[in-house]
């Protein structure tokens, strides 16, 4: 707009703005996004100054290829695919909201729409409450944008240069707060299970479909397109209601030296044993929420604490803020401490011996031979012992699974070893080269991960999470 204010002919203000485009993609650090919308706004240049009327899809194309012909392995990167696909929704989607008056809210449905089950995909959360914030974000940004550009050639002068600027500073500023207060609104987002690879391919098939019927000039067309609503909502509901299977499971997360268990039992109940540290690493917000979350799990029916140290409670707090759990079991003979006084509405006491039943499943916590708390969860007549110390490994009824934290000595062990499998947060190597000598089933958190048990006709059968 200055250089067309300035008098220069059309062309070569195509051409100038080409220039600046490059040297803003290169400032900006070049990323997928900006080099998309560079090549794309290139494109469109190149057209105007050859006198050629630029056809939308055509210069997506042609920036989709070009990007692939620099960097082929961009292909599998997320936000390679989201910024592509977001542009695209908008390309072939807007057609079916006709109110374009509210281009920020056709807009924003158009990419929810397109973009929401890959979204769900790669990071388990679908947020409506977006929609909503765009009708004032996306205006307040793109005002604070224009400002921004106005304000660089007038920077120096006194008065118009800073109102500029603070104007500019004002609207990005109500603009984040629109957003944050939305983003605290209870349902604004829900953390869901990831779709699977069929759903994808029927809902962007059933897409497809319905772009398709919008160009075919048929006597049916009336019927066609409401039909492919039809279909879109039932697939889209489909992918956000994934119910989960029924039947047991475990995942022992890998918390460094004290696991995490997280239960499913049969009934669809959902356990956590431990909450893990939160010193040095809050391993509630950078370990479990993140699990939680890719499980699809907003809701706790509890969570077992083996003791009340940092090392087994620190992780609560950020369980609190982001799930909602039910009640909390502590032990009976220890002082509850100040920061969890608050919450001793949901707190309840156990001793040796607590038991609850849980569907077909049965979780029971006692002390062992060496006076340390320890949770058995019995499935029919296998059992799991989650021990919070080694120091008598061989106390107590026969396991099929135990899992035990750190193993510091050779010591902390007995010949007669009365589990069939162990999992073990780590440990020296004396005492590990004794376990893998005297149990056929061993594995090390810090080396495989966080892995899944599951029931089988023989006992357990354990699953790496990176491919269960």
């Amino acid at each position: 707009m200055v250089f067309l204010m300035a008098g220069i002919p059309r062309r070569a203000v195509a051409g100038l703005t080409i220039a600046v485009v490059i040297v803003y993609v290169i400032l900006s650090g070049a990323g997928i996004p900006v080099r998309r919308a560079g090549l794309m706004a290139v494109t469109v240049l190149i057209a105007l100054i050859r006198g050629r009327r630029p056809v939308s899809l055509n210069v997506f194309c042609a920036a989709f290829f070009l990007m692939l012909l620099a960097a082929p392995e961009d292909l599998w990167n997320i936000g390679f695919q989201l910024s592509f696909l977001s542009v695209l929704s908008l390309i072939a989607l807007m057609p079916l909201f006709p109110d374009r008056r509210f281009f920020s809210l056709g807009g924003s449905l158009a990419v929810t729409v397109g973009t929401f089950p890959l979204v769900l995909y790669y990071f388990n959360v679908v947020s409506p409450i977006g929609i909503l914030a765009n009708i004032l974000a996306i205006p307040l940004f793109d005002a604070a944008l224009f400002l921004s550009f106005f304000s660089l050639p007038v920077h120096d002068i006194p008065v118009i240069g800073g109102c500029l600027t603070h104007v500019s500073s004002l609207l990005v500023t109500a603009g984040l707060a629109w957003i944050e207060w939305l983003a605290g609104w209870p349902f604004g987002y829900w953390y869901l299970q990831r779709p699977t690879i069929f759903r994808l391919a029927v809902y962007y098939g059933t897409l497809t479909a319905m772009v398709a019927a919008l160009r075919f000039r048929s006597i049916h067309r009336q019927w066609i397109i409401p039909g492919c609503w039809i279909a879109l909502g039932a697939t889209a509901a489909c992918i956000v209601w994934s119910p989960v299977s029924p039947g047991f499971r475990a995942t022992v997360l890998a918390t460094g030296r004290d696991p995490v268990v997280h239960v499913r039992f049969s009934n669809g109940a959902n356990w956590l044993i431990n909450a893990g540290r939160s010193f040095p690493s809050d391993q509630g917000e950078r370990v479990i929420l993140p699990y939680l979350r890719r499980c699809g799990i907003r809701s706790l029916d509890g969570v077992v604490l083996t003791g009340l140290l940092k090392r087994y409670r620190g992780g609560l707090p950020s369980i609190f803020r982001d799930v909602a759990v039910r009640e909390v079991l502590v032990p009976a003979d220890e002082r509850l401490p100040p920061d969890m006084e608050r919450h001793s509405k949901m707190i309840r006491r156990f001793v040796t011996g607590s038991e609850i039943a849980l569907g077909h499943e049965t979780m029971k916590v006692f002390r062992d031979g060496a006076g340390d708390w320890k949770v058995l969860i019995t499935v029919g007549r296998k059992s799991i012992a989650l021990r919070r110390s080694v120091n008598d490994v061989s106390a107590g009824p026969e396991t099929d699974v135990a899992v035990i934290p750190y193993l510091r000595k050779t010591a902390d062990l007995n010949e007669a070893v009365r589990s069939t499998t162990f999992i073990l947060a780590g440990g020296e190597a004396s005492a590990i080269r004794f376990l893998t000598g005297s149990v056929r089933n061993v594995y090390r958190l810090d080396v495989t991960g966080a892995l899944e048990i599951r029931p089988s006709t023989k006992g357990f059968t354990v699953f790496s999470c990176a491919r269960a």
